[in-house]
């Protein structure tokens, strides 16, 4: 599916609350969405029992239902509905793509204060060959949403200077330039264990201009993607302490987190990494997680 915005049904109101998100960003990006029910059956048809062909029923009424509902508030959108089955991490994924856009919805927020993120969420994005977005159901209705009420707000996104990722970056700058928002790049870094020895003024004194040089560095690194869209407003911040709850607060009132993932397997399969992992659990608004090599 590679133009496509797929979004991942399951019957809940979270899910239905993503299918408004990727409809807005489908017509956004002028791309068809897809909705996808997936059922995970017995893959032995013997095994199968006469209730499931009910369930199929329902998962496709389902994802008609919403739908209709979607177009009901965006003319301009193209839309197909689908029911696949099979496990629904590995069906998911596979309809993933670099160009595209696979959406999945939590399940809100938990006495932590972070994403119920549960069995299907976790390993979809972690197997994903193209950018995922998590969006976190609102607890309260939500008002009709149409083609020209794409969200404004800032898009954050984090940037490790040792090891920058294109495909983050890229992403980030484009769906800035489609909603028009201001684009806010944050990098973390500790500073060696030399500054914490006396004199403390002097060690302070050095971590200020160390600060500095890596702030004028993260800008040098955006320069060609800010050339590319002068329309959008960049802010860049170096700040001192740990990358995952600087992310945090700084996209507390954003509308996008956007976090890249290595796309490797470790020993024990694929895997998020500890930012996107503390973005995914954490985070109050959508998160998207783009792989990367």
């Amino acid at each position: 599916m590679p133009q496509h915005v797929v979004v991942g049904l399951d019957g809940s109101p979270e899910s239905r609350f993503a299918a408004r998100w990727a409809a807005r960003e489908a017509v956004s990006r002028e791309a068809p969405l897809l909705l996808v029910q997936v059922q995970d059956v017995d893959p032995d048809p013997l095994a199968r029992v006469p209730g499931e062909t009910a369930a199929h029923a329902w998962a496709e009424h389902t994802a008609e239902d919403v739908q209709a509902e979607l177009h009901r508030t965006h003319a301009a959108l193209r839309s197909a509905t689908e029911v696949r089955e099979g496990p629904p991490p590995d069906v998911l994924a596979e309809l993933s793509s670099p160009s595209g856009l696979l959406v999945l919805g939590s399940r809100g927020l938990g006495a932590i204060r972070g994403f119920l993120v549960g069995s299907v969420a976790l390993p979809t994005v972690a197997r994903a060959h193209g950018p995922v977005v998590l969006v976190r159901a609102r607890p309260e209705p939500s008002p009709p949403e149409t083609a020209t009420t794409a969200p404004r707000a800032r898009v954050v996104v984090g940037v490790d200077l040792d090891a920058p990722a294109a495909e983050v970056l890229t992403f980030a700058f484009d769906t800035a330039a489609r909603w028009g928002a201001a684009l806010h790049a944050v990098y973390g870094w500790e500073p060696p264990p030399v500054f914490g020895v006396r004199p403390l003024v002097a060690a302070e004194d050095a971590r200020v201009q160390l600060n500095q040089e890596k702030e004028e560095a993260l800008v040098g690194l955006l320069r060609p993607w800010a050339e590319e869209r002068p329309a959008v407003p960049v802010e860049a911040r170096a700040v001192v302490g740990g990358p995952g709850r600087l992310l945090l607060d700084a996209a507390a009132d954003a509308g996008l987190l956007v976090v890249g993932r290595h796309a490797r397997h470790g020993r024990l399969g694929p895997h998020l990494g500890s930012l996107a992992h503390a973005a995914l659990h954490h985070a109050e608004i959508p998160v998207a997680v783009v792989p990367h090599p």
